[in-house]
């Protein structure tokens, strides 16, 4: 199987947060609703999204959380 159709059949991780900011277009493009990343970082005991340095939605439906180093 060839790499592009790879990721056209598999997917890859799309980021969906960086530096405490929503990458609007990527939460559009996968039909992504701001209340369900942040329902997702509330599971994972991030208050804020000001704590976040990415959230990576991965190709199993679940967000990948990265804190900030400070």
């Amino acid at each position: 199987r060839s790499k592009r159709a790879a990721l056209v059949l598999d997917g890859e991780p799309i980021v969906v947060v960086q530096d405490g900011k929503f990458i609007d277009g990527n939460l559009k493009r996968e039909r992504l609703h701001q209340d369900e990343v942040l329902e997702s970082a509330r599971k994972q005991g991030i208050g804020s999204l000001d704590e976040v340095a990415w959230g990576i939605l991965e190709t199993s439906g679940e967000i990948t959380w990265i804190k900030n180093e400070s």
